[in-house]
């Protein structure tokens, strides 16, 4: 009896190809950047029941358009716009499994994207940025001289 060979992927080619997809969809810019490793990741951790939903919202993404007969092929040959208005009408879809899926996707593949862009120095920062308190210095203990004076 052989034994299955484990996986390395959470996701299928075919899985990842709609995930690139739908990535470019939602974030124009997340084509240039590798999102399925970073979606993989958050996949593994979500635990078996959010992997299943996950796994099955891309697979519904890839077949609706030739199952509502719109399309003879899946959703990762449609055009941009196309596949931007497929995932808005998911987005405001009655059903509340499929929008949640979708949204926590969506999430992932913007945390991505943020795990892959390179840091930027602080003078490349933009100015709202440059007055942001080090999280360090927001979250460190009041001293005394910061304490309202008590009974005086």
């Amino acid at each position: 009896m052989s034994r299955l060979p484990e996986r390395d992927s959470a996701l299928s080619r075919r899985s990842a190809r709609t995930l690139y997809n739908v990535a470019d969809a939602l974030i124009p810019d997340a084509a240039r950047a590798d999102v399925a490793p970073g979606v993989e990741r958050r996949i593994r951790w979500a635990g078996v029941g959010t992997a299943r939903a996950t796994w099955l919202l891309l697979r519904a993404l890839e077949w609706h358009p030739v199952l509502t007969l719109r399309e003879p092929r899946g959703f990762s040959w449609l055009p941009r716009p196309d596949r931007q208005a497929l995932l808005s009408r998911w987005q405001r879809s009655p059903l509340f499994p499929g929008r949640r899926t979708l949204t926590r996707l969506h999430t992932w593949i913007e945390d991505s994207l943020t795990e892959a862009a390179p840091p930027t120095h602080p003078s490349h920062a933009t100015p709202k940025d440059r007055h942001k308190e080090p999280r360090d210095q927001a979250m460190r203990p009041k001293g005394a001289s910061d304490l309202p004076e008590v009974g005086s």
